[in-house]
Order: structure tokens, then sequence, then C-alpha cells
């Protein structure tokens, strides 16, 4: 059976090491320039790029050390369960839980009109 994790993370088949390090470039090319020089825009557009593709990168192997199988009887009910029906059923789940916030059990207070 497919196992469905909790958060449906992808994962992209690529390795963080096929992708330069930002750290390592920044580092190489801050012993390499000279003290006026600065990045053309299509510089700073690629080391950002790269940046960026790491960053999604080491995100995804996060991801992956933290998912959470479910157990086969939820997997089942989200495989067979009709999408109308689960919504219907999250709707009602969430209309019938009590509301909580504060601290405190918010319940709707009445004042007694015989005191007022």
């Amino acid at each position: 059976m497919e196992e469905i994790y909790y958060d449906n993370a992808t994962v992209d088949e690529r390795r963080t090491e096929d992708v330069p390090r930002i750290v390592d470039i920044i580092i190489e090319s801050e012993h390499n320039v000279q003290p006026n020089q600065s990045f053309s825009p299509e510089q700073v557009e690629e080391l950002y790029q790269q940046f960026v593709t790491r960053f999604r990168i080491e995100e995804e192997e996060q991801r992956k050390h933290h998912q959470i199988i479910l157990p086969e009887a939820i997997q089942t009910d989200l495989k067979e369960t009709p999408k109308s029906e689960m919504q219907s059923n999250i709707k009602r789940y969430i209309r019938d839980l009590p509301n909580y916030g504060g601290g405190d059990w918010t319940i709707n207070k009445a004042i007694n009109k015989e005191f007022t």
C-alpha cells in the first residue's frame, strides 16, 4: 500500500551537493573582490537563484526527516471517502468543537433577570 504523509511534501530529485553553496560563493568572491567592485544585476540574480534552490532543497530534506506515516485506517478513509462527504465531515467536526480561548471555556453567559 502506498504511504501517505501528513504534509504531502514533494521530493526534489536533486541533491544538495549538486548545488553550489551560496556561502562558498560569497566567501570566495569576498577574497577576490576589489574594494569598489560591485556585482552586476545578472550576478545578483544568479546568486539569488542559487540561494533559493539550495534553500528549497534543504527544506525538503528537513521535511523528509520529520514526516509521520498516517495509520492505515486513516489512509483508507482518505482514499475511499468522497471529497464532498469529507468536507461536510470536517465542517461538522469543526462546528462541534468546544470554543476555548484565553484559558477559559467560552460559554455564552446569560444574566439572570431577577438580579437586575
